[in-house]
């Protein structure tokens, strides 16, 4: 893999638009994506995934929601764990971002 060419991606889906604590287990439950809601994903040159992370465990906050602007905060604590066993955990992390329609 050239270094250089590396991208990462960090995917949360489904988040629920209510102020609160959700644990991610929930979350899966709820919404049926493969592994989980959060989703790491390693790219080699832009589009080959070199590596990729599913939620396992952890819980995601939403701290603030404005559905007047569609403008969502909060923070997430979460471990992933690649096909072959690896971990990846993201911990006091934090998000505020406008939703889109996608």
């Amino acid at each position: 893999m050239d270094q250089c060419m590396l991208t990462q991606q960090l995917y949360f889906s489904g988040i629920p638009l209510a102020v609160g604590r959700h644990n991610l287990l929930s979350l899966i439950k709820c919404n049926g994506v493969h592994g989980g809601s959060v989703i790491f994903t390693l790219l080699d040159g832009g589009d080959v995934i070199a590596v990729e992370f599913f939620g396992q465990t952890g819980w995601i906050e939403v701290t603030a929601y404005n559905p007047a602007i569609r403008e969502i905060e909060g923070k997430f604590d979460v471990t992933l764990k690649s096909d072959k066993g690896e971990l990846m955990r993201f911990s006091q992390g934090a998000f505020k971002t406008k939703l889109t329609n996608q």
